[in-house]
């Protein structure tokens, strides 16, 4: 009953039975046969982003946590809602001890999609703690599968960090490989158009950014007038150019 509720309040936006329940019953959700419970709990914090409601209950699963868990995936994502959005030290180096324990299980799985939530999840604490030895072991990890098409903004998020503090040539391939995993992907493209200026070379437009119905050509083309006439084209380069200028300066 108490199960359904939750769930039910979690649809409508609420979290008052949820702050209940983590405020005064946070040790009865580590029992065995509350498990199902547990998970629900998770999946409303992660849902919902009550990151707020966190702490205590991540807290409290330090002790009882270990890799065989079933609730590693919902405890996964509601680590990586906090590590998101809180904007406290304290708890960001909660998350940072969090991803010290789920990084092994993270990189032993990187071939496994069905272990997404998680590899998001260790992804994301890895970026927002700039844990740049975890985000170099786990990408070097899953750099040898075809990543699941979700990943896709972990990977980039991951990708856009490393380029910024630590770019080197094993940045750069990676970078090249996502182009391959996530074709027509914007964010990857601009990823690879900030590193090519950060290098000091001119961008390379591949041929995806000129289909008519291609989310970035939607906004890169409203500026431009007679699509597809030689003048047009001219135009939609010169404000391509302006376009990623602006993102990367």
């Amino acid at each position: 009953m108490l199960v359904h509720a939750l769930q039910v309040e979690g649809v409508v936006g609420q979290a008052d039975l949820l702050t209940q329940v983590l405020t005064d019953h946070p040790a009865t959700l580590v029992a065995e046969d509350r498990e199902t419970l547990l998970r629900v709990c998770l999946r409303c914090i992660r849902r919902g982003q009550h990151w707020h409601l966190a702490p205590g209950l991540l807290n409290t699963l330090e002790d009882v946590w270990a890799p065989g868990k079933t609730w590693t995936g919902e405890l996964a994502g509601a680590l990586a809602t906090l590590a998101q959005h809180s904007p406290h030290l304290n708890e960001l180096g909660l998350t940072a001890r969090w991803l010290q324990r789920l990084l092994p299980l993270a990189v032993r799985s990187a071939h496994d999609p069905d272990r997404v939530v998680l590899h998001s999840a260790v992804l994301t604490l890895a970026v927002r703690t700039v844990d740049l030895p975890a985000l170099r072991r786990l990408l070097e990890a899953m750099s040898a599968h075809q990543p699941a098409p979700a990943l896709e903004p972990a990977l980039t998020s991951a990708l856009s960090c490393l380029a910024q503090f630590e770019p080197d040539p094993q940045v750069a391939a990676w970078l090249a490989q996502a182009s391959d995993w996530f074709e027509g992907s914007a964010p990857v493209l601009l990823e690879r158009a900030r590193w090519a200026q950060r290098q000091g070379k001119r961008p390379r437009w591949p041929c995806v950014w000129w289909r008519p119905l291609h989310p970035a050509t939607k906004a890169i083309a409203a500026p431009c007038c007679g699509w597809p006439t030689r003048c047009s084209l001219r135009a939609m380069h010169r404000t391509l150019n302006a376009f990623i200028s602006a993102l990367v300066w």
